[in-house]
């Protein structure tokens, strides 16, 4: 049934109907046997995510998350979700737990960067607002921007 949920609401999203399908995903959520699906959860997630309803997504994703701790998937979304609205901050707490989670991920370091660029955050202030150690740098990556701004 979820697969059969999910299949449906993404073809109802292809062709524009992106409220339907987050009825549809909804009404699947409320059936006690996929309450705690993920993909139900990630997927609802995603179509608010392109009604730019983020704090509805980020609830979904937040629930996911708790329930799947090593889904990388939620964390990303999470941090899109973040920075679209803004919180610059709260992105690269998501970003740091995605690398936690897996350090190979070159598109996390990028995108990290990016963010850190643009609010000129330090791995330092990162350290102090984020209760998770930022990964080390690997020799394939010059990761902290900050020298090149301590003058």
């Amino acid at each position: 049934m979820a697969a059969f949920t999910l299949a449906e609401a993404s073809r109802l999203a292809n062709d524009g109907e992106i409220h339907l399908a987050i009825l549809l995903v909804s009404h699947a959520l409320r059936e006690p046997h996929h309450a705690s699906n993920t993909e139900l959860l990630k997927k609802r997630a995603s179509l608010y995510q392109r009604l730019e309803l983020y704090q509805y997504a980020l609830t979904d994703l937040t629930r996911a998350a708790m329930l799947d701790q090593c889904d990388a998937a939620c964390y990303i979304a999470r941090s899109q979700c973040y920075r679209s609205l803004g919180m610059d901050q709260r992105t690269l707490i998501e970003y740091a737990t995605m690398l936690k989670l897996d350090p190979t991920r070159a598109n996390t370091y990028y995108s990290r960067g990016l963010v850190r660029d643009g609010v000129r955050c330090c791995l330092y202030t990162l350290e102090q607002c984020c209760p998770h150690q930022p990964p080390r740098p690997t020799r394939s990556f010059a990761l902290c921007v900050c020298d090149a701004r301590n003058e």
